[in-house]
């Protein structure tokens, strides 16, 4: 998102818009760069973090298709944070009172199993809270609900804002002046 923001608040988003690629290569490209963005910083943290706590990797498969899911799907949320936000505080808005709070909401320390059953209820509203379990059954092979729910509410969420985005580029939307 911080690279479509910049692109456009230093105004060679145009010098992109007016090349011969069709919106989905834009998308594809904006996407693509998140995703191996995220995969590197994500490797680093797994390979620094795996050595100092132990934490064994239950089911890498699983593991992989979540990591894929979530950079799918926060490439795709980045995409479209970069085209409608204007300033760098639009921009950490969605991260600070959006992301954040739902993810310390969503289970990230604890299990829902150990909050009263009106909070187990509304953590179930909170789509960070399958992303976490995808990943929590990945490295343990424990999740608070059915993996397959995980999975498929974190790749509907993930194609939802992958063509999002998509929209955005195809209509040119917040992107030409």
């Amino acid at each position: 998102s911080s690279t479509l923001l910049q692109a456009r608040n230093d105004r060679y988003i145009n010098d992109v818009l007016a090349s011969p690629m069709h919106p989905w290569q834009m998308n594809l490209g904006y996407a693509v760069g998140g995703f191996f963005r995220s995969i590197a910083i994500g490797a680093a943290l797994v390979a620094i973090a795996l050595p100092l706590t132990g934490v064994p990797i239950d089911h890498p498969f699983g593991l992989l298709l979540a990591v894929i899911l979530l950079v799918a799907l926060f490439g795709g949320l980045g995409t479209v944070v970069g085209i409608y936000a204007q300033t760098f505080d639009h921009h950490s808005f969605i991260n600070n009172i959006l992301i954040l709070p739902l993810t310390f909401l969503g289970g990230v320390f604890y299990s829902i199993n150990i909050l009263p059953s009106p909070w187990q209820e509304l953590s179930h509203l909170n789509p960070l809270f399958y992303m976490v379990n995808a990943v929590r059954y990945g490295f343990l092979g424990t999740s608070d609900v059915s993996v397959a729910l995980s999975f498929g509410i974190t790749a509907v969420i993930a194609a939802g804002m992958l063509a999002w985005a998509q929209w955005l580029f195809s209509s040119g939307h917040k992107l030409k002046p």
